[in-house]
């Protein structure tokens, strides 16, 4: 069995009020679910006075569509979701066919997280699953999810968004429908929830016109047999790759080789028939691989990209409120870092600017959910929705638009690393979601806190589904 990262893995890696002291008591909701070691978490909700509604369009009927319309209807807000395929619970719908558009998952995937750290605050999972649940168990638990909640009842399927913008104080939601034809609506709100699981990133070879075999990417993955015989150099260690070049390897495939960054000879055990390199260098004349150590394979059969994807916000969002576009750059990023920002928003790489990981700076009617990745992202959603929730109807508030500003290019300047890993939470799940807790008038308690650190780095269990959260092995620092 194989497992796969539930959170958001973009392009090769695979947030406002002023903050006043929380003076009230929280109602406590618990969720017990005895599927592991941790198993507990409590979520409180500070009592609020919801001031208004409003009508809110959500592009995306996946998990974090799913959890943003439940939210947002809990204050009293009219929500419909906008869902391309025919069915909710966006990418967990698995497809044998290689090139489904909307499937991007292997047969034999669970999930890297158990159900007891994964399930949603009022809603376990079904009793009796494994700990890490298989695809299938995944997309019915939304789908329960959705129809519990009365989610269902506001859904368009096989309605696809093909542009958003402003008229007035509107948005106007142009889409194509499978049933109504082309139509546009307006709305007072936007969540744009569409993940980004959709547009596969291909890791720059230097020399890749050398090569004259197969170039795929971990989307298309399904099964091993195509692969018996074959030599496949799979790039990338993240989730995708460890999973797939591992069942590759097991699965009589005549050599696997894996290619990463953060290559380390010693990360594979004896029985592993993998062979580990360090990155690509470049590809010869001949089609020759040469890496970075000066090693060279002949040309393998297939290079399998396995780096993740990029968020499609271009395709369809405004972008005079994105970055090149918007405000200057203070003097407090340089011009290496600023090029490189506007390189990532206008590749896909990167959402730029927004506020915390959630609101347009620009034009804060318009919200983001699921962007940031490396986190725990059902409850990463669950805390933007009713943040975004509160601000929406008027109960809380958000900073000027320079103080926002202020605080998205001090994110910028603290990166560590190229632009794209703006959304990366790796070291920081934490005070993020302290920090959501807070404007969401919801208390994430500690015990939470106490896995969030493992379980939002590169993780990869050795062992089977049934194990338990302290099976994890982390391989990535």
């Amino acid at each position: 069995m194989q497992t796969m990262t539930v959170g958001l893995v973009p392009a090769g890696w695979d947030l406002e009020v002023p903050v006043t002291s929380v003076d009230k008591e929280p109602l406590g909701e618990s969720i017990r679910h005895d599927q592991g070691p941790v198993a507990h978490f409590q979520i409180g909700t500070m009592e609020q006075k919801s001031t208004k509604s409003v009508r809110v369009a959500i592009i995306g009927g996946g998990a974090a569509g799913i959890i943003a319309a439940k939210n947002l209807r809990e204050l009293s807000h009219d929500v419909v979701v906008f869902e391309k395929s025919s069915h909710l619970g966006g990418i967990w719908k698995y497809d044998d066919a290689a090139d489904a558009p909307s499937s991007v998952l292997y047969k034999s995937l669970h999930t890297n997280l158990p159900t007891s750290i994964m399930q949603l605050r009022d809603f376990p999972f079904q009793a009796g699953l494994p700990s890490y649940p298989s695809h299938a168990d995944v997309l019915e638990y939304l789908q329960n999810y959705a129809k519990h909640f009365g989610v269902d009842e506001f859904v368009r399927t096989g309605t696809k968004v093909t542009e958003v913008s402003k008229v007035g104080d509107q948005w106007k939601i142009s889409v194509q429908s499978k049933g109504k034809g082309v139509y546009d609506e307006e709305f007072d709100r936007l969540v744009v929830a569409n993940g980004h699981f959709n547009k596969a990133w291909l890791a720059p070879i230097k020399g890749i016109e050398n090569y004259l075999g197969v170039v795929s990417h971990a989307r298309s993955y399904r099964t091993p047999e195509p692969y018996h015989n074959k030599r496949v150099l799979v790039v990338g260690r993240g989730p995708s790759g460890q999973d797939i070049s591992l069942e590759l390897a097991e699965s009589g495939v005549k050599e696997v080789y894996v290619t990463a960054l953060d290559y380390d000879p010693n990360f594979v055990d004896e029985k592993d028939t993998r062979i580990l390199k360090p990155a690509v260098g470049y590809i010869a004349e001949n089609g020759m691989v040469v890496f970075t150590d000066g090693s060279s394979i002949e040309a393998p059969d297939e290079i399998m990209h396995c780096t993740g994807y990029l968020y499609t916000v271009n395709d369809f969002f405004p972008s005079e409120l994105l970055f090149p576009k918007t405000a200057v750059v203070p003097n407090i990023v340089s011009d290496e870092i600023a090029a490189d920002l506007g390189g990532a928003t206008t590749d896909g790489t990167a959402v730029a600017p927004v506020y915390k990981h959630v609101f347009s700076i620009e034009d804060p009617t318009a919200v983001f959910i699921g962007i940031p990745f490396s986190n725990l992202p059902f409850l990463c959603f669950e805390l933007q929705a009713k943040w975004i929730a509160r601000v929406f109807d008027g109960s809380v508030r958000l900073p000027s638009k320079e103080e926002m500003y202020e605080d998205f290019y001090e994110t910028v300047r603290k990166i560590d690393g190229p632009a794209r890993k703006l959304h990366s939470l790796s070291g920081l799940q934490k005070d993020y979601f302290t920090e959501l807790g807070v404007r969401s008038g919801t208390v994430v308690e500690e015990n939470i806190h106490d896995i969030m650190d493992p379980a939002s780095g590169k993780w990869i269990r050795r062992h089977k589904p049934s194990t338990e959260a302290a099976d994890l092995v982390k391989m990535f620092s």
